[in-house]
């Protein structure tokens, strides 16, 4: 679908590449793990969010430079999330995890980077660099703007609904000290509102496209 003329597209997108770039980051990410000689809390956790800034800053900024369609995030999405349960579970070994609090961290770095997608996929509706530029200030608002606002307010004490750095500080929390409230209903909202998102785009898509064969 597109909203505006398209003058000039940015390159099309390889999910290949992309897979080349996420995996060797995971990768980095080990390796920074083992440089340290020691495996603990900190350590764990530093890894985890250097998967997320991979997946809620690098991929997004990747995208919204480059042409590309809603099945290609969709695809995106799956490949980056496949790939994150090779992390995902042999950190449930090392950091001797229960399983439901690496269920609970798989499903949250999956939900949030829907909404991501969503984001990407909607600023790449257009061809013009100020929309694509305020979908990545969306997806840097969602990362950061509850965080920067409780810090204004001088509160940094609740939990964040929006953000996911709130979800993932607790899920990466050591073994035995993880609660899983209110965590698991931030991150089934989130989820939900996600996959919501996702169905209203598809359907306007959808409907737009039947739109433009009837006329």
């Amino acid at each position: 679908m597109s909203i505006a003329l398209r003058h000039r597209r940015p390159g099309r997108p390889s999910v290949r590449l992309l897979i080349l770039g996420w995996s060797l980051w995971l990768l980095a990410l080990w390796g920074m793990q083992w440089l340290e000689m020691s495996v603990n809390e900190a350590a764990v956790r530093w890894l985890v969010f250097g998967a997320a800034l991979g997946l809620f800053v690098a991929w997004p900024a990747l995208r919204l430079s480059q042409w590309g369609s809603t099945g290609g995030v969709l695809l995106d999405w799956l490949a980056l999330n496949l790939l994150w349960q090779a992390v995902v579970w042999p950190l449930m070994t090392i950091a001797r995890w229960p399983m439901h609090q690496a269920v609970w961290l798989a499903v949250a770095m999956a939900a949030w980077s829907l909404a991501v997608g969503w984001l990407i996929a909607v600023g790449g509706l257009w061809d013009r660099g100020r929309f694509r530029t305020a979908a990545m200030g969306a997806c840097l608002l969602l990362l950061l703007g509850e965080p920067l606002l409780m810090l204004g307010l001088g509160r940094g004490s609740w939990p964040t609904w929006v953000s996911p750095l709130g979800s993932l500080w607790a899920l990466t929390e050591a073994a035995g000290n993880f609660q899983p409230r209110p965590w698991a209903e931030h991150i089934s909202l989130m989820a939900a509102v996600s996959v919501g998102a996702w169905g209203a785009l598809l359907l306007f898509q959808v409907c737009s496209v039947r739109m433009k064969h009837v006329a």
